[in-house]
Formats: C-alpha cells, structure tokens, sequence
C-alpha cells in the first residue's frame, strides 16, 4: 500500500544515524529497512502516521533486529509502553513531559532553571527531540542501546505494578 507520509519518510532517512555505515547508502539496505518499518507504522497507525523522531528509535532497533522484528517491537513501544501518545498530531504528552522536565529542573536546580530563563532557552528547545527519540539521536551507540534497555524494563516493571 501507498502512504501519505512516504515522501517525507523518504526525506528524513538520509538523516538518521549518517554516521553508521548501516544507514550511509543511499537506497542501501539499512535506508530501506529503515522506510519499509516506518512505512508500515504509518499504515498500521493512520493516527500518528509519521515523526520524524520514530525514524531514530527504528534505526536502533533495525542495528539489532531484522524489518519484521524491528516492526513487532515498534508496535509494542507506541502501544504497549504508550510512546504513541507522543507522537499525535496534537502533541499534547510530548508538551506534558517537556513541561513536567521543566518543574524538575525548577525544583532541583534553580540556578540553572534561572540561568535559562535569563538567556531565553526553553526547555522544548532541547528536551522535545530526547523525548521523541529517546534520546537516541543525542548519545553515543552503547549509551542509547543501554537506555532503550532499561527504558523498556522499567516500564514494563511498573505496567506489571499497576496490574497487581
């Protein structure tokens, strides 16, 4: 099937993880592992469609998994872990968790919650893409890979919690 988000998925590819021979051919088999997984969510999930920030979390799971593989496991993170509410054209919880990152920063580090304000820098101006990546397009390979690790053991352990 044909998507309407394949001309801007075939946009961003070359953008993410350049640096990996995996992803540096142009059309090579890393890109297009990397739009047939992201093509198939935007037609499994009309909804959210495409973002530009799924590409990242794609190529990481592609680097350790094959497209099928690669695509159960995105499935699960935007439903199962509710990643997808992120990701709504509204991007209301992307704002909600920038906002809650700011009250922390506020309460924990005033000085240098006041050093941004006094310098205009807003939260979402850096925290947007960490949350829509989880944070794979901002750390080094064998820090992301150990993020993407416990991000989805610890929400699976509280999703487990709130079962009991």
């Amino acid at each position: 099937m044909t998507s309407p988000c394949e001309k801007v998925i075939r946009r961003d590819i070359s953008r993410t993880y350049p640096q990996y021979d995996f992803f540096k051919e142009k059309h090579g088999l890393g890109q297009e592992s990397l739009f047939n997984v992201i093509k198939a969510y935007s037609l499994y999930d009309r909804e959210v469609g495409y973002c530009q920030g799924i590409a990242f979390i794609v190529g990481l799971l592609l680097m350790h998994m094959p497209e099928e593989e690669a695509f159960a496991v995105l499935v699960s993170i935007m439903q199962d872990y509710k990643m997808r509410d992120m990701y709504k054209p509204d991007m209301f919880y992307l704002g909600l968790c920038v906002y809650q990152l700011e009250c922390l920063i506020q309460e924990n580090l005033p000085d240098l919650y006041r050093h941004f304000r006094s310098e205009n820098i807003h939260t979402s101006m850096f925290a947007s893409s960490w949350f829509i990546t989880l944070f794979s397009n901002q750390l080094p390979l064998n820090l992301v890979c150990r993020t993407m690790d416990l991000f989805l053991s610890e929400v699976r352990r509280l999703f487990n919690e709130c079962l009991n």
